[in-house]
Formats: structure tokens, C-alpha cells, sequence
């Protein structure tokens, strides 16, 4: 909760944002113009705890690896893992769905 209540100015905007969480839906309008991203951060995240540190750090891993930075690198990752463009840290994002969905969406790119 506390994770939205950063990124939502009414009671209404929390409450549409925990619907993903809920009934997630893909988006079929949604690219992801670098799947290179999707992977290298894949291949990272299979090798640590999922905790929102260590997701962070691959966050930080990929970055590092693919010289990418801001929306190249956060909205390939944000799209695979939330189906979602706009969102919270994106770290505590992603922890919030769970190890098994997101390598689920992951995997799917």
C-alpha cells in the first residue's frame, strides 16, 4: 500500500492501481522496442533471491551491461513484468507480483 500511496493523489487512484495486481490484463498495444533488456534482466534475476533489494540490483546489473539508461532500460522491464507502462518503483512493482508471475511474463518475451 504504502508503495502506491507515493505515486496516487486520491483514494480512487490507489484503488486503480492495485487492480493490476488483481486482474491483471496485457495490454496487446504494448511494445517492448529492446527484448535485449527483457532478457538480460531475466538472466539476472534467475541467479538471486527475489527479494526488492536484489531485484533493484539487477535492475542495476542490466543497466550496467547494456549501457542503457531512464526509459530505454525501466519501460522493456516495467512492460514484461506489470503490463503496465506507468507504475510505482518499479522494484517494489515487481516483488508485489511474486517470483512465479513475473518469470512467467518474463519468459514470455
Amino acid at each position: 500500500m504504502e508503495t502506491y500511496k507515493q505515486s496516487a493523489s486520491t483514494i480512487n487512484e490507489i484503488k486503480n492501481n492495485l487492480l493490476i495486481y488483481e486482474n491483471p490484463k496485457k495490454d496487446t498495444d504494448l511494445k517492448i522496442n529492446n527484448l535485449e533488456v527483457v532478457k538480460t534482466f531475466l538472466e539476472f534475476l534467475k541467479n538471486v533471491d527475489f527479494t526488492i533489494e536484489n531485484i533493484q540490483k539487477c535492475i542495476e546489473l542490466t543497466k550496467q551491461k547494456l549501457n542503457l539508461k531512464g526509459k530505454d532500460l525501466f519501460m522493456p522491464i516495467r512492460i514484461a513484468t506489470t503490463y503496465e507502462e506507468h507504475g510505482p518503483e518499479l522494484a517494489k512493482a515487481i516483488y508485489l507480483f511474486g517470483k512465479e508471475i513475473v518469470f512467467e511474463r518474463l519468459s514470455k518475451w
